[in-house]
């Protein structure tokens, strides 16, 4: 849920829908959702009948039955549910951060074939909190917009660090990418991609001034970035955002 909701990462080499995201907007529709629920929410009784209709309907039996071949951890007992043993619950939960660890690896490796987004190892934590840049650093950055807000253009006092591409889309905060944005602008843009005129203008402050780019920085780097963004999150049908 996490991986579709949050980050938007394609979970199938397909180009259609696979059958968990169909159960997943049903139970979650995009105009009621206001926030995705942990992993421990999920294991909760509210939703059991959720967790049922992916074992049903998401997992396919012969999959399923191809896994105790390799693995005898569980036992299908009806079509919507398996079983486990106490035995192997407790060892699940003794080697859980080993467990984890290995199965977000093979996870990632697979994500990596079928996304651009970068960080993808970061993406599959259930948490991952926001650095900021230095207040020197953000000094700096205001100080080259001459106090103004970098989208609206307006003079301002109270400045927000903003990712010009999607913090949920690049999971970094890097200088050559933030920008100082007034709090008006900062709220509506959210976590939309800004309009191709505001990359040509970010693309032209980092050039002039190198010391907000690391060693291996470039244009062409950044739009990638910005054009995986616009394909693979922001989604190229939809209109990029203006002030």
């Amino acid at each position: 849920m996490i991986l579709k909701f949050t980050f938007k990462l394609k979970q199938q080499a397909t180009s259609s829908d696979i059958a968990v995201y169909r159960i997943l907007e049903e139970f979650f529709p995009r105009n009621k959702r206001k926030s995705t629920p942990s992993k421990k929410e999920l294991c909760g009784e509210k939703f059991a009948k959720l967790r049922k209709e992916i074992i049903k309907h998401g997992i396919k039996p012969q999959v399923l039955k191809k896994l105790l071949n390799d693995c005898n951890i569980y036992n299908i007992t009806k079509s919507d549910s398996i079983e486990i043993s106490e035995k192997t619950v407790a060892f699940l939960r003794n080697n859980k951060n080993m467990i984890n660890s290995a199965l977000n690896q093979v996870i990632t490796e697979y994500l990596e074939k079928i996304n651009f987004s970068p960080n993808i190892t970061v993406c599959l934590k259930e948490k991952t909190p926001r650095s900021t840049l230095s207040s020197k650093l953000f000094k700096k950055i205001i100080g080259l917009q001459n106090s103004c807000c970098f989208y609206c253009k307006k003079v301002n006092t109270k400045f927000a660090q903003e990712h010009l591409i999607p913090f949920n889309f690049v999971r970094d905060t890097q200088a050559y990418n933030i920008v100082a944005s007034c709090i008006n602008c900062n709220g509506t843009k959210n976590d939309k991609l800004p309009n191709e005129e505001f990359l040509k203008e970010l693309l032209d402050r980092n050039n002039k001034f190198q010391e907000l780019v690391p060693y291996g920085y470039s244009q062409e780097m950044m739009k990638n970035l910005y054009k995986n963004c616009w394909t693979e999150y922001h989604g190229n049908k939809n209109k990029l955002w203006k002030p």
